[in-house]
C-alpha cells in the first residue's frame, strides 16, 4: 500500500520519512517519492508510526579544525537524492 502525505509546502526541501519501531527503538528510512504536487508517498505493508522531515541541503564549508592533520579515519556518507548511495 502507499501512504501519502499531503498539504505539505515541500518546494526546495527534501521530505524524508522515517518507520519508527518503538519496541526496537529504531528509525528506519522509508525511501520518500515526491510528487510535482508536492505529495510525500512512501510504501509499505503495513500501518505504523512514521515521522516526516523536511531536510535542506548544503554545500559543506568551513574550517574543520586540524581533526585532519592529526590523523584517523574518516568517512563522508549520505544518500543520494536520487536514491543511490555514495561514499
Amino acid at each position: 500500500m502507499t501512504v501519502t502525505f499531503s498539504g505539505i509546502d515541500t518546494e526546495g526541501l527534501y521530505p524524508k520519512v522515517y518507520h519508527i519501531d518503538t519496541n526496537a527503538q529504531t528509525a528506519t528510512d522509508m525511501e520518500t517519492k515526491t510528487g510535482e504536487n508536492g505529495d510525500v508517498t512512501v510504501d509499505t505493508n503495513h500501518f505504523s508510526f512514521y515521522d516526516l522531515r523536511l531536510l535542506t541541503f548544503q554545500d559543506l564549508s568551513g574550517y574543520v579544525g586540524d581533526a585532519f592533520i592529526n590523523g584517523g579515519n574518516f568517512k563522508l556518507t549520505g544518500r543520494c537524492l536520487d536514491g543511490g548511495q555514495r561514499q
